[in-house]
């Protein structure tokens, strides 16, 4: 072979790499010339792609939250000081639903069954879900004249949420009746699961200096997915809560 076939040979195959890169570089996902293009990426835009995204977001700033709230209480770690649940004042409607609780505290395995058929929630959530509302008890924070305290008590549920129990064993629920519980249950047993990781009901940081707390920063409670309104799901209707039967 000659010189100048040499070149020209030389130079044929430079463009043949030249041309196999190309194709390679458009053949990829980033390529400019190929899928940003492509009309069938752009289908994946609408109401389900942004939910996805405001989900992702939320859980974002959850695991933010937590990681915060983790980090925080690595840097404090003083013994708790105990102390006795604090009083407050009862009305009757709350000593007719501490009552009517311990009714549900009372539930046997048939009731337990009954509740998750009308619910439609399954058997283990319907269980957690009583077991967290109205049987376990937690340290919760509260605050005296010394500061920061804990006493042991179970959670006390609404008046309307005990209600909401006991309506659920007289039938079948409607579908926003249903989707009242299964909100219901995903905010308590989300709840849940964050105080058996070591995470306060509501944020001792999070004190009024009085006699309650703020929603921020967030505890538990508040970390866990929001709850729709009892009356706006029409669980109950407004004005309908009656004990005394």
């Amino acid at each position: 072979m000659n010189e100048s076939s040499s070149k020209l040979t030389n130079k044929n195959k430079k463009q043949g790499e030249s041309s196999t890169s190309n194709a390679t570089k458009n053949d990829t996902p980033n390529g400019k010339n190929h899928w940003n293009n492509s009309p069938s990426k752009k289908k994946g835009k609408g109401k389900n792609n942004n939910k996805r995204k405001e989900e992702e977001r939320r859980r974002r700033v959850e695991e933010e939250r937590q990681k915060s709230e983790t980090e925080t209480g690595e840097t404090m770690k003083t013994p708790k000081r105990y102390g006795e649940p604090p009083v407050h004042q009862k009305y009757k409607i709350d000593k007719v639903a501490e009552r009517k609780a311990d009714e549900v505290r009372e539930w046997s395995k048939e009731d337990i069954q009954e509740f998750s058929r009308n619910t439609g929630l399954n058997i283990q959530d319907s269980i957690n879900l009583r077991s967290h509302m109205f049987l376990n008890e937690y340290d919760l924070p509260w605050y005296d004249n010394k500061g920061l305290y804990y006493y042991k008590s179970k959670l006390t549920p609404d008046s309307e949420v005990v209600y909401a129990f006991h309506k659920a064993l007289e039938g079948n629920l409607t579908l926003e009746q249903k989707k009242w519980f299964s909100q219901l249950a995903a905010h308590e047993l989300e709840e849940q699961k964050l105080m058996n990781m070591g995470k306060d009901y509501r944020n001792p940081k999070a004190w009024n200096g009085k006699d309650g707390f703020n929603p921020y920063p967030p505890g538990a409670h508040e970390m866990a997915p929001a709850q729709l309104s009892l009356v706006n799901s029409q669980v109950i209707q407004k004005g309908s809560i009656n004990f005394s039967v």
